[in-house]
Parts: structure tokens; sequence; C-alpha cells
């Protein structure tokens, strides 16, 4: 038997306004006003001086909600913007919605009859009665099936650039300043101030739902000795996705930290929290503006080519400047939007762009001074690595069998196992005296793929190489499978540096065995133990304050410029969103026009300050090849 889900004629007239008529009893008694459809055309606006229910069809269900109250974020525009993007996945989709929004907005579907207005009177009830006045954070919405009567409920958030209830401060020196407070840590010497895995199922439910979430889904899978689970972040320009990973034993971990690094990418793309509200030259604003070429400038033969989408900056040209507090003065200081924001020139048609950014520093945390401790040690652990390629400074091997923590070796020795590669590991600490590790794995006969690297920083060496080595094994093992395809590309990059043009490029260059000899500067160096990563005068954690190893951390560094990404769907979860800057550090970049290490004297002159040569380098000394880092 075939027929149509849509009533037509005499039907549709009869079925007209069913539930409006049903709703408005059902909800008169909670004092809530009711703008309902029987088709697809949702009702998007009410009175404004009360709360009011927005209800419409959509083929085969019922939308419930949301509640919208007077002065409180969350109402359908926001739903509507929400479903937009996690249905950006399902082209088939916008393509209904395009090709017969008339006939939608007029039909009512076959299924919607008296029982089912009844069914979807008591969703509105319940919905209404489980969203109290007051209540910020994640909104609720009922979906009713219309086959089966069955009642689902969704999550979202409100949409602080939706035109109708969202709202978003100003951008302030006086937002920016911060003065750290105490933040116990939840172990010894460890690094976080809050069990968050302990909260998975309320992160989850907070962020990621099929219908209106912002992740649509996670998924899982298994490499190199580790669980892996990725969860996918839609933007909300350009249809685009950030996406997000997690590694570790257990697929719950894994999982929670798929979700927390999509969230960081979420905050690091453009401005979601604060709007901008600085523009001018850097010459009208240096009395508290940085200038950034501090933080490295692309070669000349790269702004000299004409194909080169990044210009020189030109202090006399207006940019938009956010504001980043200071740790050297305890003020605020402001930094070029576009440094701040590694997407935000997708946003802004009149600014020009100087610089290749990406998320580098970019850190999420249960609080600032969290978020902020972990942007500098990404920071440094990039910084470190990029200064040992740069100079090819002799680094000295480290003994894994010396970890006091056995899933160190333990990690090293799964990963060879399933592979057949050789794990490598040296201490790249630098001048910031904070443990830097340079991780490899390479294969025994140096076939392609010959070999990949990986890198990590902290206050406990032990964890950073554990970090390492976790990125190390599923990464090492998606390029194991991916390399016959790209071998042939690969051997044009050994010759043609100006061919590594993507990020996966890098390690694929390096996966090409007529490439493996330049890293050969690695080994040579003396053999240490774990307790000696860093040197005498390294800097050690404290045992319970996070905020005296961030003070401390910051003052070895020098300056460290923390701008606050955090956006109002940051704060449902409990988390902050930062982007840490330090002038002087090497900036991670991929593709080799890319490369930031003009106008870093700090390069220069590191391995004479580490006693490792009696002399600065100089600019043509530095290593003229790609970086190896993934």
């Amino acid at each position: 038997m075939t027929g149509t889900l849509t009533n037509t004629g005499r039907e549709q007239a009869a079925a007209s306004e069913l539930l409006a008529s049903g709703l408005a009893g059902a909800l008169a008694r909670l004092g809530v006003e009711v703008r309902a459809s029987d088709s697809w055309r949702v009702p998007a606006d009410g009175p404004a001086d009360r709360p009011w229910l927005a209800v419409h069809t959509e083929v085969d269900r019922v939308v419930v909600g949301p509640l919208t109250r007077p002065g409180t974020a969350g109402c359908p525009h926001c739903l509507e913007l929400r479903r937009e993007r996690v249905d950006a996945s399902r082209p088939w989709l916008a393509r209904l919605r395009e090709e017969h929004a008339a006939r939608l907005e007029r039909d009512v579907p076959r299924l919607l009859d008296e029982l089912a207005a009844g069914v979807v009177a008591d969703a509105a009830a319940a919905l209404v009665a489980d969203e109290p006045a007051g209540r910020e954070g994640p909104r609720q919405v009922a979906v009713v099936d219309l086959a089966t009567l069955a009642t689902r409920r969704h999550r979202f958030l409100p949409d602080p650039f939706c035109p109708h209830c969202g709202t978003l401060p100003e951008d302030s020196a006086e937002r920016a300043r911060r003065v750290p407070e105490p933040a116990p840590k939840i172990t010894p010497f460890g690094s976080r101030t809050r069990d968050v895995l302990a909260e998975f199922d309320t992160v989850r439910e907070t962020y990621v739902d099929s219908f209106s979430g912002l992740i649509r889904r996670t998924d899982r899978g298994a490499e190199g000795g580790l669980v892996m689970s990725g969860a996918s972040m839609p933007l909300r320009f350009d249809n685009l996705a950030e996406p997000g990973y997690g590694r570790s034993r257990d697929y719950r971990t894994s999982e929670l930290t798929a979700i927390l690094e999509a969230l960081e990418r979420y905050g690091g793309v453009a401005p979601g929290g604060l709007r901008t509200s600085v523009r001018g030259t850097y010459r009208e604003l240096a009395a508290h503006a940085v200038h950034p070429d501090v933080f490295g400038r692309h070669p000349d033969e790269s702004y000299d080519d004409p194909s080169f989408r990044y210009r020189r900056f030109d202090p006399d040209r207006p940019v938009w400047w956010v504001w980043a507090h200071s740790f050297a003065t305890g003020g605020a200081r402001l930094v070029p939007e576009a440094l701040a924001y590694y997407y935000c020139h997708r946003l802004r048609g009149d600014d020009p762009v100087s610089y290749y950014e990406v998320s580098n520093g970019c850190a999420l945390g249960s609080s600032w001074e969290e978020a902020a401790l972990h942007g500098l040690m990404e920071t440094v652990e990039r910084d470190a690595f990029l200064c040992t390629w740069y100079t090819r400074t002799v680094p000295p091997t480290i003994d894994l069998d010396s970890c006091h923590d056995p899933r160190v070796p333990l990690q090293a020795g799964a990963i060879s196992s399933s592979t057949g590669y050789r794990i490598h590991a040296f201490d790249i600490t630098t001048d910031y005296g904070i443990p830097a590790v340079w991780v490899m794995a390479a294969h025994p006969e140096r076939k392609g793929p010959a070999l990949l690297c990986t890198a990590g920083a902290g206050l406990d060496p032990e964890r950073a190489l554990l970090n390492a080595l976790n990125e190390l094994g599923p990464i090492l093992s998606d390029v194991i499978r991916r390399y016959p395809a790209e071998e042939e590309r690969a051997a044009r990059m050994v010759r043609d540096p100006y061919s590594v043009v993507t990020m996966p490029d890098h390690s694929a260059l390096y996966a090409h065995p007529e490439a493996a000899h330049r890293l050969d500067f690695l080994f040579g160096g003396p053999t240490i133990g774990i307790d000696e990563v860093g040197g005498p005068d390294r800097l050690r954690p404290d045992r319970d304050d996070l905020t005296v190893d961030l003070r401390a951390a910051a003052e070895r560094v020098g300056e460290v410029l923390v701008v606050d990404q955090t956006t109002p769907e940051h704060r449902a979860g409990g988390f902050t969103c930062v982007k840490v800057l330090v002038p002087g550090a090497v900036p991670m970049t991929f593709g080799y026009r890319n490369r930031r290490i003009d106008g870093l004297p700090r390069l220069l002159s590191l391995p004479r300050r580490l006693g490792r040569l009696d002399a600065d380098l100089s600019r043509d000394r530095l290593n003229p090849d790609p970086h190896p880092f993934p």
C-alpha cells in the first residue's frame, strides 16, 4: 500500500490548527502562550513580555520547543542555527527544505491526528515544567515521532550570535586583565583542577546531540596500540568543521578528549565570546600594542612572491586588535586579532593578513589558570621542537627504561611491537627550563615510511613523554597506511621543499627514506635518565597549586600573553578557552613557504646560551629543510 505523509484538500482544512487548539488548553494554566504550526512553518516570533512555546511539524514528527522567556537566551532562531550546522553533513535535508519549502510550509502530515496532538500536548506541558524561569545554559526541545508517538528530548545551547536573543559583551582591557587565583590540583604534582572524566555523561549531554548539539556525534576506532575517538565541530561560517581527537587506553577517556579538543577549536577559530572593538594602526596604538613581528614573520622570499597570500605587516595600515593579559606587566596589551584567532580572516574582508597562524597555544581548561598553563606548555613544546630543528642542536637521548611510570616504556614497547619501528626519545628542553621531549619512531632498515616524530612538554617529563607517545602510535599507523599512495609525492617533496604545502605533507616527506638522513643530527648526544631531563635547574611542579606552576613558568619564559577565547558555549560546561602567545618563541607553521623564523633573535642565540656553540648562528646557518612535525 502506498500513500503520502501529508493531508490535502478538506482533510488538511479539518486538521488545520489541531496543534494550536490542543496546546492552548494544556498550557493556559501554566501561563505560557503557544505559537503552533501544523506544517513545517516555524513560528519564530512570539510575545516579548511573557513566556511562549514554539511547536511545528516536520513531515513525520512534531518539534516541541523551545520555551522562550523574556530576557533569557535560547529561542527558536537559536535552535534553527544549531540544527543548520549539525545538519550540514546531511545535504539531502538542505535540498529538501530548499526545493519544497512552499509545500512543506503548507501541507499538514497525514499522521497528525487528535491522538498525536494529545501526546504533543503532554510533551509540551512536561517540557515547560522542566524549564523553570531564570535557568541559564542548555535548553531543551522535545520531538514526537508521529509514526510511533515516542517522545525524545534533545538539548541545545543558545547561540550568542542569534539576531533575536544573542548578546556579546565588548572586548576591553578591563576584561582581559587577570589576577591569577589559587587553583587546587586534584592530584599531587598534577596539572588539572577538576576531574572532568567523572562528569563524562554531563559533558556529553551538554555538547553532543544528533538533532541540535554543538557536536553531532563522536566516532571510535583503534590504532597504534591505543583506542581513538573523533568529534567534528561545525563552525558558524563557510560550512567548515574542525576535528577533535582523543587517544588513550580506554574509549571513555578518548571520547572525552575528542569533545574537549573540538571545544578548544571552537574557541580558537574566531571571536565568539567578546566583540572585537579596537581597530587602528600599530603607530596609533603602539603605547598598548605588541608589534606582531616579535612572534616571528615569514621570510622575505615568501613575502616577495606575488602568489603568497600573506603581506608584510604595515604599521600604518589599520587592523583589528584584541586585548590580552600580560604576565610581564600584570596589565593588558593589544595583539592582532589574526594572531589570536586563526580563522578570523575568513570573516574579515577589511583586514590585510600578514601571518599564517594555527591553533598553536590554544587550550581548554576548567579555569582561566588551567587553560593558560596548558596553552603555555603547548607553545613551549612546539618552540622546543622547532628550535632543535632549525639550529640542529644535538640533544641528549632519554633512556625510557629509567622512567618511574611503567606506562611510558610499556607504551613505547606496544608501538614497537605492533609496527616493528624503533622508538627514540630526546631531551630538547630550551632556555625556558620547562621539560620538553622529542619522540621518534624509526624503521630499522629505513624503508618507507622511514620515520615519524612527535613532541611533548610539561613540568612532569614522564607525562610529557607519555603524551608524545600517545600521539605517535595512532599517527604512525595512519602514515603507514597512507604512505604507498603518497610515496611519489613524497619523492617530489624531497627534491622540492616548496612542494610541502599542508600539515600532512610534513610527515609524508620524512616518511620517504631519502629524507631520513636529515634527522641524523639528533643522534650522538649523551644518554640520560628521566630524572636528568631538563637539567638540574628545570622547573618542577608544585604539589598542590596549579597557579604556582603558572606563575613560575611565565616568569621563566619572560612574557606570556593570554587572550581569553571563552564563549558562552564553553561556560555552559564550566570551561575556559585561551590562546597563549609568547614573544620570541618559534611558532608552529605548516607548509614550507609559511615558516615564520625571521625576526626571532632568540632562535639565533639559543645554542650559544645553552653552551653548545661559541657564537650566535647567522640566518643562513639555520636548517633549510621543512620541519618534520606531524
